[in-house]
């Protein structure tokens, strides 16, 4: 699980902290209660669930999981992203999904379809000016970045909108898909972080950069 707390020194909304995981498996599995549980324990402001609900039984295996996450005390926003496995049903589980922007206190978090890269980067390019918080988060299925895992780098080809993002001044970039945590040191202002560890069966992660 990926967290961050986004805070502001002066102005600019009121401070938040989010938490993101995706690939839960939760039509497969019960691991996903130990991530939630660890979730209670940081209350976050904001959940961010890029992708890869449920694997099998569609939105009803993974709404125990969002009813979850909503008792937390903070009943915080959940910002869902459409995984490879997922599909437009499952936006009504969420306050936010794929191909939208949110801006909650300080921070804006964009979401995007990932499935479709073209469309994605098309998104992106022209909802950036919508991101007015002090922090701008954008996260998606599929990674830019990974370290040799069960899946590859840009496999989607969204790399065309990198640096447009780093012009608008994008602080994260947060993915999923390989079942595993990778946080890449800052590249142009830009962190990029995988965190696919929901409850679904983990990937081992090799040793190369890509």
């Amino acid at each position: 699980t990926a967290t961050c707390t986004c805070e502001t020194p002066s102005g600019g909304g009121a401070n938040i902290s989010f938490a993101a995981a995706g690939d839960w498996g939760s039509g497969r599995n019960s691991n996903w209660k130990g991530v939630v549980a660890e979730m209670v324990k940081l209350n976050p402001n904001v959940v961010l669930v890029p992708g890869d609900m449920s694997y099998s039984g569609g939105p009803a295996k993974m709404k125990p999981v969002t009813d979850a996450i909503r008792a937390f005390s903070t009943h915080p926003k959940v910002l869902g992203a459409q995984g490879n496995h997922d599909g437009s049903e499952y936006a009504s589980l969420f306050d936010a999904y794929s191909n939208s922007v949110t801006t909650i206190g300080n921070t804006s978090f964009m979401s995007l379809n990932s499935n479709s890269g073209s469309s994605a980067v098309s998104f992106c390019k022209a909802n950036l000016s919508r991101m007015t918080g002090r922090w701008k988060i954008v996260f998606f299925h599929h990674p830019l970045y990974t370290v040799k895992s069960d899946h590859p780098p840009d496999e989607k080809g969204l790399k065309g909108m990198i640096p447009d993002m780093e012009a608008a001044h994008v602080n994260m970039v947060i993915s999923a898909h390989n079942h595993n945590y990778q946080r890449f040191a800052p590249k142009n202002g830009i962190t990029y972080i995988v965190t696919g560890l929901g409850g679904e069966g983990p990937y081992p992660v090799g040793a190369n950069c890509a």
